[in-house]
């Protein structure tokens, strides 16, 4: 194999978006995603986590075409936007999909 810079990037950073799913089952991110979604005031406030750190998390899974992210004002005055799992994805990500795999990750 004729190695590039790129190859070896993508080798050495490869274990990035499985620790960003880690990360978001370990906390219980998903349960708290269920449903309407929620802002990262709300996922920190309910995970216990900071509102930083947790907005770092949204944004890492809405990266990675897990989450979907929108601002909708009506729903929060804050105007903080709003994270939803996508549906493609709730069926895995989710206690209630019909292919949970949370336990297995």
């Amino acid at each position: 194999m004729s190695w590039t810079i790129d190859k070896f990037m993508q080798l050495a950073t490869g274990y990035w978006p499985a620790s960003v799913i880690s990360a978001a089952v370990q906390l219980g991110l998903f349960d708290v995603l269920e449903g309407k979604g929620a802002t990262a005031s709300e996922a920190s406030s309910r995970m216990g986590t900071s509102h930083a750190h947790t907005t770092e998390l949204l944004d890492a899974l809405t990266a990675l075409d897990v989450l979907d992210k929108w601002a909708d004002i009506a729903q929060t005055p804050t105007k903080e936007h709003v994270y939803k799992i996508k549906p493609s994805a709730a069926q895995f990500l989710t206690r209630s999909g019909a292919w949970c795999i949370i336990d297995a990750l």
